[in-house]
């Protein structure tokens, strides 16, 4: 039998009153189950659901124009369920991924929402193309915490775009944008169309046009994703010097998944890119402490389809699986599968929506406000969630944040020590969460702690979460300390029910999850 300290005293966690920071004095080992069933644990365990939309993918003109196939009523039948699936890493990656890089958003206008999201999430302005750079087509803002990257990108307008480009070069007749080499200095991205963005802004809202993942070298990820039957963006271009190299291939809907490789990809570049130039850092900024993209995740009408599809291009392998059985939400439902690259520091976890259900679930209300399928959340990961959401919930009480989802109830809270083990979170612990409307989990290795923001913008389609993982830095071959093992807590199984009646909830009173005659005949 494996003897354990209570959590807080094998992490050192300390928590004030005020602050709630956490501090670490060692690794946890591991974490021993409690409790009757599985209901709240995730062990190397999880649901999948896998929808695709391949046809849909295929009929794509443009990376950021298509039409959206309709959403598929079927769930999966290929998923295993929680209890059911078993974790393996069959190293089957086909090109050298290292990790994430950045994800790109189009929206309304660049610089503002850049200093809403810096404000709101505590980023920096890391770099910037715009009319001041010589880029006369768009406007993008890059900010980080970090390792994370995100790029703000708006369109100027057609007209004005058209009229740049005279006596420049163009896509290719294909609409495939085929151009080995290209000139940053004013343009970064010269894949970008100002009527493609203003299409994509019109279709989606803000959204997530782009996920770049750090390759070792991105032509041969892009020849090999291709040639495995990837649908093609942008063929490889490498910038005057060499030290940069892009290309990109369909992920799902009207997104990208954007290879980057070269000297100016490593963490050292200040300027983010080729063709960036330097921003000045906020003065006296305060940060939050987001440190990561954990996962991804992707909402997309058939499950099996995407799988297979992401599957076969990149040779990542499943990393966890849900049905909507493992869900156990009442007035809807979903399937999830989450996929990993070799090194499984790359996670894309997919959902699909079920039917039949009371509500609609709410991974249908987001492909139709969505029109299509897209990013629904990026996890974010903090070293100190209490210290985290402390800052968020402060600057939202201020007007410059993010809204979080509405706590758990307060039954959730008197049982929560109970479910994971009273040596898994102590008293002060949970009374923490509870006043932060944090939610918890656990696995056998390890502790997650999470929470929801609402959806960034007008539309109830994209939105953040921060999380926590506490634990899987002991080697359980040789006992040594290592780097956090990626998806250590997993994925919050135990807190689906809470996490997802808050969206449905708030779905409720948006007043966009009733089900229809036509859903009704799906």
């Amino acid at each position: 039998m494996l003897l354990l300290l209570p959590l807080s005293a094998a992490l050192g966690w300390s928590l004030s009153p005020v602050q709630h920071s956490i501090s670490f004095a060692r690794p946890l080992s591991r974490v021993r189950r409690h409790g009757p069933s599985n209901d709240c644990l995730l062990g190397n365990r999880y649901t999948a659901a896998q929808t695709a939309d391949r046809c849909s993918a295929e009929g794509v003109a443009s990376r950021c124009r298509s039409t959206p196939a309709a959403p598929s009523m079927t769930a999966s039948s290929n998923l295993k369920g929680f209890d059911e699936f078993v974790r393996t890493n069959p190293l089957t990656d086909r090109f050298a991924v290292k990790d994430f890089h950045h994800v790109e958003f189009i929206c309304g206008d660049a610089k503002s929402l850049a200093a809403h999201w810096c404000l709101a999430l505590g980023m920096q302005p890391v770099a910037h193309s715009n009319l001041m750079t010589g880029n006369k087509h768009y406007a993008s803002h890059v900010i980080s915490s970090g390792s994370v990257r995100f790029v703000l990108t708006a369109p100027y307008s057609s007209s004005a775009s058209a009229k740049a480009s005279e006596g420049t070069h163009a896509p290719s007749a294909d609409g495939k944008h085929a151009e080995s080499e290209w000139e940053p200095s004013t343009l970064p991205n010269p894949s970008h169309s100002a009527d493609e963005m203003h299409a994509f802004f019109a279709k989606h809202g803000v959204s997530a046009c782009a996920v770049g993942v750090h390759v070792e070298d991105a032509a041969v990820a892009y020849e090999q994703a291709v040639a495995a039957g990837a649908v093609s963006r942008t063929s490889p271009r490498s910038s005057p010097d060499g030290d940069c190299v892009v290309s990109e291939v369909l992920l799902y809907g009207d997104t990208v998944l954007r290879f980057v490789s070269g000297e100016a990809v490593e963490e050292s570049s200040s300027h983010f890119l080729p063709g960036y130039v330097a921003s000045l850092p906020r003065s006296s900024a305060r940060t939050f402490g987001i440190e990561r993209i954990d996962h991804l995740v992707g909402n997309v009408p058939k499950l099996e389809q995407t799988r297979q599809y992401l599957e076969t291009l990149s040779g990542f392998h499943e990393f966890a699986e849900f049905t909507a059985d493992d869900v156990g939400t009442v007035d809807s439902g979903l399937n999830s599968v989450v996929l990993a690259s070799n090194n499984e520091n790359v996670l894309l976890p997919l959902n699909e929506p079920t039917h039949g259900s009371k509500r609609k679930s709410q991974i249908l209300t987001y492909l139709e406000q969505h029109n299509g399928p897209g990013v629904q959340h990026i996890a974010l990961k903090t070293d100190d969630i209490f210290g985290t959401i402390r800052a968020i919930r402060e600057m939202h009480a201020q007007g410059g944040g993010l809204e979080l989802m509405d706590p758990p109830r307060p039954q959730y809270y008197a049982t929560l020590r109970d479910r994971l083990g009273h040596d898994v979170l102590s008293a002060e612990q949970a009374s923490a969460c509870e006043s932060l409307g944090i939610l918890a989990d656990a696995d056998e290795q390890g502790v997650l702690l999470q929470i929801f923001t609402k959806p960034v913008g007008d539309r109830s389609t994209l939105f953040f979460e921060i999380i926590q993982r506490v634990g899987c830095t002991i080697d359980p071959e040789t006992g040594a300390e290592t780097a956090q093992r990626p998806g250590c807590g997993g994925f919050g199984k135990g807190n689906f029910r809470e996490l997802f009646r808050a969206i449905e909830e708030y779905e409720t009173r948006a007043g966009i999850n009733i089900v229809d005659e036509v859903d009704q005949k799906k």
